[in-house]
């Protein structure tokens, strides 16, 4: 898990070496190297090979790495780095920056199982990967930047210090956010629209350090630091805190704390720090929770050149306008001197927790020994605060006894780390390790190196949420045990499987049938190959235990059986996708146009008892005309692209049904959860309601037998439903309302009926509204002329611990 930087002069067969993070999806870390005399760029594959064998790099086949080349443009790419996962799809990516292509420019390639051996980068055509052309001479800066505006994808920071802003100050660039798909090549003008990245706007740069530093104020976005010192002869920076904004543009000059700060060089010091070399995220170096950076000034100290390295420590704390890194109090970090010469901090790096302790390292290149030879330095993270507890070389197991927020880290060995909740920081360092949380206001969670696992106990109830913020927090993480005894939740998307573990794109999540996991995509069309989409993909024992497996691209997630597992998608987010429920056969009745589509759905209903939650949408049609319910079932999904729903996977019929689609649970006791469909405006108001029973099968019931109601003609039957076990006989009922129908009391009193589940065939199940007795059902009327009484229904599960289901019926006029 490497993104440390190094350098090395020599005969010209490379001129930058970068520790890649894991393109090829093997849980390896790779290496990136380019070369100053052809331009070339090379990634090498990481090995578990001890007797690995020399590389020739002009003949690379396909299990050593490949070859990056612009026979086109003939650019040098001079630094490449691939600490990010730009298009979510769980391969790590890769950024190279050129300095003589078409005024400099920025090339992005997909990580991928299969690269071949030569990738030419003119044919990146944006699912591929892309390239961004600069808009002055010079050189450009690229880094991934971790997630800036808060989406869940890494986003990409480009540079030009060089760049001409028009009103007499140079330095620019744009942060691209990450998730979207791109034109292959493309202006760097062209990336500051709303919704595609921002703009960074210096007064005057002497620099072209543009790197991300992890979140070092513990909002939950990435920030990042540009070397751009508007009056400083001796150089200094920025730090621009993330933001969930786009199309806006972020001036330097009016830094003000909130939204980042000025970093100030020593007076008379030059940081002169030329290169992301000199800059870096460091993780948690002092073992508080949040992200920290590290500054390499090779160039100041005393005697001249001897060099200096500044600590910068995260905080949650406000920050000022202005850092002087010559005037850091304890809080703020320190700094680390060198006594001779040699250029200390020529190089730094961080983020990597070297001895295991918990604490992440800092390693930095310079300085000289006794001896006057080059010297690496490792700085060792540790707890400046006194409130830490460190274990040692054996299994530690640390239990917190005050909702105050404990700090505990494993070191080495197989540890148990137990946090009593609010502000815990947990890292288990090496080893396999238990982390355990009560609540989800916990600061870190690093599972470190080895096979980690979060665990949730029994009786928290919680509700772990990775679509939302918080959950930044959580590293080095294989598997979640939720306990199953009391019921904790998971909701979780395929970016978020893939950040979680920095050895493998794959999550356990082990339970029992309290909890529940619901798997968070953005389209209801997708398969295994879709970047943002969960697909089923069989069943695996590991262990003895029996999993449910999705898969992403390259990210899967397994799932214990038992657990109870939902799908959910955003009918918003379909885009041009949602057209296609017009696609269908049969007579609607009326123009497409007038269908609105998505107007009623539910999700959760099990129809097929396949263990999976199917889809239910409405399709109404215009008034008295016609309609269509499309049931859309897991093991009948296309693959992806253009299709139409048709005979198995809809049903259209007549009097405008599906305005109010519901999953009612199993009403007719035969195992399989059925839904109720209506059209409370057809036959002039009076309404229409019937129900399909689920069956193992992939057909739909033929026919749709409607519930006997002969109501007047204004009654509204089915304007809402709902379902449960109101009358505790283990087979579901449900609620209709009538919110318009005339009772005792007057004109649109309204009226709900309450119906009895029977544990009867489907064919057999008989509905007579006007003929409930009080067996099969209860009818609930309105007790004020003109409230509508039954406008809303709802099941709300047994509030009063009776053991029986309780039911909200709204009047709400």
């Amino acid at each position: 898990n490497g993104n440390g930087n190094g350098n090395g002069n020599g005969n010209g067969n490379s001129s930058s070496g970068l520790g890649a993070g894991d393109v090829n999806g093997d849980g390896l870390t790779d290496i990136i190297l380019t070369n100053d005399a052809n331009g070339d760029a090379f990634v090498l594959f990481g090995t578990s090979d001890l007797a690995y064998s020399a590389i020739d790099m002009t003949s690379l086949d396909a299990s050593d790495g490949f070859e990056v080349r612009d026979t086109v443009n003939m650019p040098t790419f001079y630094e490449g780095n691939a600490n990010g996962d730009f298009n979510g799809d769980g391969f790590n990516d890769v950024v190279f920056n050129a300095n003589d292509m078409l005024s400099n420019a920025t090339t992005v390639v997909f990580g991928g199982a299969d690269l071949g051996t030569v990738v030419e980068a003119t044919t990146l055509d944006g699912a591929t990967g892309f390239q961004v052309t600069g808009v002055d001479g010079g050189q450009a800066q690229s880094d991934f930047v971790g997630d800036f505006n808060g989406d869940g994808f890494d986003d990409l920071l480009i540079w030009e210090g060089a760049t001409d802003n028009g009103d007499g100050t140079t330095g620019a660039g744009v942060v691209v956010f990450g998730g979207q798909t791109l034109n292959g090549f493309q202006a760097i003008t062209a990336l500051d629209e709303p919704g595609v990245g921002l703009r960074l706007k210096a007064a005057n740069v002497v620099d072209y350090t543009a790197v991300g530093i992890g979140d070092i104020n513990g909002d939950g976005l990435g920030d990042i630091y540009v070397g751009a010192a508007p009056d400083q002869d001796d150089g200094g920076g920025v730090v621009i805190f993330g933001v969930d904004d786009s199309g806006i543009e972020i001036d330097f000059a009016n830094l003000d704390g909130a939204d980042g700060f000025r970093v100030v060089a020593p007076v008379g010091e030059s940081l002169n720090l030329g290169s992301t070399n000199n800059v870096a995220a460091a993780g948690d170096f002092n073992g508080d929770g949040l992200d920290d950076f590290v500054i390499g000034a090779r160039a100041g100290g005393n005697p001249d050149n001897a060099g200096q390295v500044y600590i910068i420590f995260g905080s949650t704390s406000a920050f000022d306008a202005t850092m002087d890194l010559d005037d850091l109090s304890f809080n703020q970090g320190f700094q680390v001197l060198n006594d001779g010469g040699g250029f200390f901090g020529q190089t730094v790096t961080g983020g990597a927790d070297i001895n295991g302790d918990g604490f992440d390292d800092i390693a930095i290149g310079g300085g000289e020994n006794a001896n006057g030879n080059e010297e690496q330095t490792v700085l060792l993270g540790q707890d400046f605060s006194g409130n830490a507890v460190v274990g040692g070389d054996g299994a530690d197991t640390f239990t917190g006894d005050a909702y105050t927020g404990d700090r505990f880290f494993g070191g080495l060995g197989d540890d148990i780390l137990i946090g009593a909740g609010d502000a815990d920081v947990l890292s288990g360092g090496a080893g396999d390790d238990i982390l355990v949380i009560s609540d989800t206001n916990f600061v870190r969670v690093d599972g470190g190196t080895g096979d980690d696992i979060l665990r949730i106990p029994g009786d928290s109830g919680v509700t772990l949420d990775f679509t939302q913020p918080g959950h930044e927090g959580i590293h080095s993480i294989e598997t979640i045990d939720l306990c199953g005894v009391s019921g904790n939740f998971l909701r979780i998307r395929p970016v978020d499987v893939a950040g979680l573990s920095e050895t493998t794109n794959k999550l356990f999540v082990t339970g029992g049938a309290a909890d529940g996991v619901t798997l968070v995509g953005d389209s209801l069309f997708g398969d295994a190959g879709d970047a943002q989409t969960f697909a089923f993909d069989g069943v695996e024992t590991v262990g003895g235990v029996t999993f449910n497996r999705f898969i992403s691209g390259a990210r899967e997630i397994s799932i214990q059986q038992g657990i109870v597992i939902s799908r959910e998608v955003s009918i918003g987010d379909l885009g041009d996708e949602s057209i296609r429920f017009l696609e269908v056969d049969g007579d609607f009745g009326g123009s497409p146009a007038t269908l609105g589509i998505g107007t009623a759905g539910t999700l959760g209903a099990d129809l097929n008892g396949d263990g999976l939650s199917d889809v239910l949408v409405g399709g109404p049609g215009p008034v008295n005309g016609s309609g269509v319910i499309f049931d859309i079932r897991a093991e009948e999904l296309p693959g992806s692209g253009d299709f139409d729903l048709e005979g198995q996977d809809n049903f259209s019929f007549g009097n405008g049904s599906g305005d109010v689609v519901a999953s009612v649970g199993d009403i007719n006791g035969d195992g399989f959860d059925d839904y109720v469909q209506t059209q409370p405006n057809n036959d002039s108001n009076a309404g229409y309601a019937s129900i399909e029973f689920g069956n193992a099968g992939t057909g739909r019931t033929a026919s749709y037998d409607p519930i006997n109601a002969q109501l007047e003609s204004t009654a509204q039957l089915g304007r809402d439903v709902s379902g449960g076990d109101f009358n505790g006989d283990g087979i579901a009922d449900m609620i209709i309302g009538a919110p318009r129908f005339d009772g005792a009391p007057g004109a649109e009193s309204g009226r709900a009926y309450v119906l009895f589940g029977q544990d009867v065939a489907a064919g057999d199940l008989i509905i007579d509204l006007n003929a409930l007795d009080g067996t099969d059902g209860l009818l609930l009327d309105g007790i004020t002329a003109g409230t509508r009484f039954g406008q809303g229904v709802e099941s709300l599960g047994d509030i009063n611990g009776d053991g029986l289901d309780d039911m909200a019926i709204a009047a709400p006029f």
